[in-house]
């Protein structure tokens, strides 16, 4: 459990710091939400309780960290971490590992859409054209691409971390009396 505590303070710093310094693609003029790959990721592998306390870890640090309205970015990420937790049976019925990359731009759309909701929300503008939702869908694209190598890496540091994914359980499992009554 050390090693999951560990390695999510590590890549939720790491992807939040990525997130900063990444910059816009000349041609798409967005750039892939790195915070969100890293939430589908912990939501599609994890047990419930550590993904959503990584989703609530990340947003924590990322409105901390970047200017702006603190608590948007949490509330996007544990939307989209509920998001596809409710998705995580159909997509595990589907049962094709290749098909990440659809989920991940299918959560990414929803994180930038209620991302740019939340804003247009804050600011009391309520101007919608096909600039932010082309941006939505652009980011979504350059997400699902980077997915494909980031899973992969992720995917390689859990086997080398010797970390395996359990079965679902809400919460963790604690050390437990054999008797209430002694």
């Amino acid at each position: 459990m050390l090693v999951i505590f560990l390695l999510f303070l590590f890549i939720g710093f790491l992807s939040i710091f990525g997130q900063m310094i990444l910059p816009d693609l000349p041609f798409f003029y967005a750039k892939p939400e790195i915070s969100a790959l890293f939430v589908i990721y912990f939501t599609l592998r994890m047990p419930f309780f550590y993904a959503f306390g990584f989703s609530l870890y990340t947003g924590i640090l990322s409105d901390l960290l970047i200017p702006g309205i603190f608590g948007t970015t949490t509330l996007s990420l544990i939307l989209l971490f509920l998001f596809i937790s409710v998705l995580k049976p159909l997509f595990e019925k589907i049962g094709n590992y290749w098909m990440f990359p659809l989920y991940v731009s299918v959560g990414v759309f929803f994180y930038s859409l209620i991302s740019y909701l939340l804003f247009e929300l804050e600011n009391h503008q309520w101007h919608w054209s096909l600039e932010p939702l082309t941006k939505c869908v652009s980011i979504s694209f350059l997400s699902a691409l980077l997915s494909i190598p980031l899973f992969l890496i992720m995917d390689l540091i859990f086997v080398l971390l010797k970390i395996s994914p359990s079965q679902e359980e809400f919460f963790p499992s604690f050390f437990k009396k054999n008797s209430n009554l002694s």
